[in-house]
């Protein structure tokens, strides 16, 4: 991948996963997709903010950060 910047493989497969997530919240940034089969499901908060949009994406990081805070 580094000498000829293509990835193949697993590499590229999870690329394309994590296409999948960014292209569903670029498409649909404040609300998200109403479909679960527009996100890849391989990076949490990527498929996460793809799905619910900002709307509910700020809330579920808001809540991750109070709980890590509060724990710490």
């Amino acid at each position: 991948m580094l000498e000829t910047g293509k990835s193949v493989g697993q590499i590229a497969n999870r690329q394309e996963l994590h296409n999948m997530s960014l292209t569903a919240f670029v498409n649909h940034p404040l609300l998200g997709t109403n479909k679960g089969s527009d996100i890849g499901g391989h990076a949490y908060f990527m498929d996460r903010a793809g799905l619910l949009g900002l709307v509910g994406f700020i809330p579920l990081f808001l809540f991750f950060y109070c709980q890590i805070k509060i724990t710490y």
